[in-house]
């Protein structure tokens, strides 16, 4: 492996160059802070736990539906029971900002998560997808809206990518793409499909074992690239005529516990 140049700052000094220290030492004793401050603070760090516990509890309101118009619903975990059901979601088009769904894999069949319209929050930008060894019906009937920024796929439970995975070209303003714990996925989406992705990670895929250019080629605005816990990870291959130069302005690359890689 070629050497890289040393950046650090004791690195760019010359060899004779010192540093002198003045042998007089000056402290300044800051005042305490004002005590009104110190309230301000701390009803700011009050007001930041109501909001928190507030958003959190919404989740947990039966029939949360009925609030058609709400914008803000930053998670729900999708029930079993009437009023808890995934399709609480079904009518609730108003939604901004950030919604994440943990327990999909309660979820019974495609007919059921369609239910929750989540291809029509055209005014969603980050949309997370959670549960364990989800089925791939389901998560193809909960297709997020094209205007989707940021998307986070974990648990999912199936050997090949979703069809709407591989459809990355319609998605033109996903910028940040995680892929996290799905278990028994082999075969990686073209990620290079997704036009405006910027951050990528894949992280605990223990049953990948090859990715070439297919996957990986053609990122050309990607600029983060994390890849964890991959260990059955074998074979990563590139042809740079096939699929175009490999990774050209990525600015921050970690590879960590994929001990196969050749």
């Amino acid at each position: 492996m070629a050497s890289t140049a040393c950046s650090t700052p004791s690195c760019l000094l010359a060899p004779a160059a010192t540093v002198e220290r003045s042998s007089q030492e000056m402290t300044i004793d800051q005042p305490p802070a004002p005590v009104a401050d110190k309230r301000r603070e701390a009803d700011e760090e009050t007001l930041d736990s109501v909001v928190a516990s507030s958003r959190s509890a919404l989740s947990r309101i039966p029939f949360i539906g009925q609030l058609s118009k709400l914008q803000e619903l930053e998670n729900f975990s999708a029930g079993k029971k009437p009023g808890f059901m995934i399709n609480e979601l079904k009518n609730m088009q108003e939604l901004t900002g950030k919604l994440s769904i943990s327990n999909i894999h309660i979820i019974k069949n495609v007919h059921e998560a369609k239910d929750a319209n989540m291809i029509e929050k055209k005014h969603l930008e980050s949309f997370e997808l959670k549960g364990k060894i989800v089925l791939r019906d389901v998560l193809e009937g909960l297709q997020p809206h094209m205007n989707l920024q940021e998307l986070t796929i974990e648990g999912y439970g199936a050997r090949i990518f979703l069809d709407w995975m591989l459809q990355g070209h319609v998605f033109t303003n996903l910028q940040y793409l995680h892929v996290v714990n799905c278990r028994l996925l082999e075969v990686l989406s073209p990620f290079g499909k997704f036009p405006s992705l910027k951050h990528l990670t894949l992280d605990s895929l223990p049953s990948m074992k090859h990715a070439d250019g297919t996957s990986f080629g053609c990122l050309q605005n990607l600029e983060e690239f994390k890849v964890s816990s991959m260990r059955a990870w074998v074979v990563w291959s590139h042809v740079e005529q096939d699929h175009g130069p490999f990774l050209p302005h990525v600015k921050k690359f970690q590879l960590l516990n994929c001990p196969v890689l050749e």
